[in-house]
């Protein structure tokens, strides 16, 4: 016996996602997909169950957003040590 489908409904948030609508099924047996906007913007159809299980938190704007912000802190830590280092010979 199949496992009942969780309910997926409009304006549902699943991460970055917001939930648009249900896309009807392709052919019988296909995977539920639903359509969803990123909080970018951005419009994809994402598997249900991807959205379910955390597999699909945004449409890859998440990922850019944390690179960036990662490679931010190490050249501003970077930067305040070349600067210290270069006061310290400037000093003697």
């Amino acid at each position: 016996m199949p496992k009942p489908k969780q309910p997926i409904e409009p304006d549902m948030l699943f991460g970055y996602w917001t939930i648009i609508s249900e896309s009807p099924a392709d052919y019988p047996g296909a995977k539920r997909t639903v359509v969803a906007r990123c909080q970018c913007g951005t419009v994809k159809s994402v598997l249900a169950q991807n959205l379910l299980n955390n597999k699909s938190q945004s449409c890859g704007c998440r990922q850019k957003q944390i690179a960036s912000q990662f490679k931010k802190a190490y050249w501003q830590a970077r930067g305040s040590k070349q600067r210290s280092s270069a006061n310290d010979i400037s000093s003697d």
